[in-house]
């Protein structure tokens, strides 16, 4: 049994929500903006955490939601299925 992931197939912006979930399955956060910052996210599992990214940084987390509350970064992409 192989641990590989498929490569995602989808690509959408993300717009920082306290109530609305990503569209897709995120198998990938990417953050390609101009500032470094904050990113307070809900995992597919439920837990809520807040963690600092940096531009250019590829988070490799399953996430259901990008709150707007708690998120500083910018210019935030999922990619996934």
């Amino acid at each position: 049994m192989s641990n590989q992931i498929a490569p995602a197939v989808r690509m959408v912006a993300v717009n920082p929500s306290d109530s609305v979930p990503i569209p897709i399955d995120v198998q990938q956060l990417v953050f390609l903006g101009a500032a470094a910052g904050n990113v307070k996210i809900t995992t597919a599992g439920g837990d809520v955490q807040t963690i600092p990214v940096q531009q250019f940084f590829k988070l490799e987390v399953q996430a259901r939601l990008v709150w707007a509350t708690g998120t500083t970064a910018t210019g935030i992409y999922a990619m996934g299925h």
